[in-house]
């Protein structure tokens, strides 16, 4: 697996800032989901194994763990207290795994919201009540 930094990953999701949302989307400036947020900028900055582990025959509402057995195929859960940047945070609605982050700097996330498309800004407290996990990407030089 190729291996990158966490800053070059944060500074090519910066990239992907400004995007709107899109169910399934997988194209900066035109459309992107949540997913999308996560495996096309790893796939911009040589990391190819994150195209395996992508599926787009998801549902907008979905009722399983699809998401989470997904991003395990590239990254590893780690405690919510070892948290860096470039870390991936999975939120549930409805009960089940739906929504990814990406944490920034400071108290930041890079995410994609139906209304705003992708931005950084801080977590609400909204989505801190949703937080089921955390996952670490293999491909980080540590």
């Amino acid at each position: 697996m190729k291996t990158i930094t966490r800053e070059e990953f944060i500074e090519e999701l910066r990239t992907w800032v400004g995007t709107p949302f899109h169910h399934q989307g997988r194209w900066k400036g035109l459309g992107v989901d949540c997913a999308g947020l996560v495996v096309m900028p790893l796939a911009n900055l040589g990391v190819k194994e994150a195209l395996k582990a992508d599926n787009r025959t998801y549902k907008h509402r979905p009722g399983h763990q699809l998401l989470l057995e997904r991003l395990l195929m590239i990254a590893d859960e780690i405690p919510a207290s070892e948290i860096q940047p470039g870390d991936i945070m999975a939120f549930t609605i409805y009960k089940y795994p739906q929504h990814l982050a990406i944490k920034s700097y400071g108290d930041k996330v890079i995410h994609v919201t139906e209304d705003s498309g992708v931005l950084e800004e801080y977590l609400s407290d909204m989505w801190k009540k949703r937080l089921i996990g955390v996952f670490r990407l293999r491909c980080f030089k540590e």
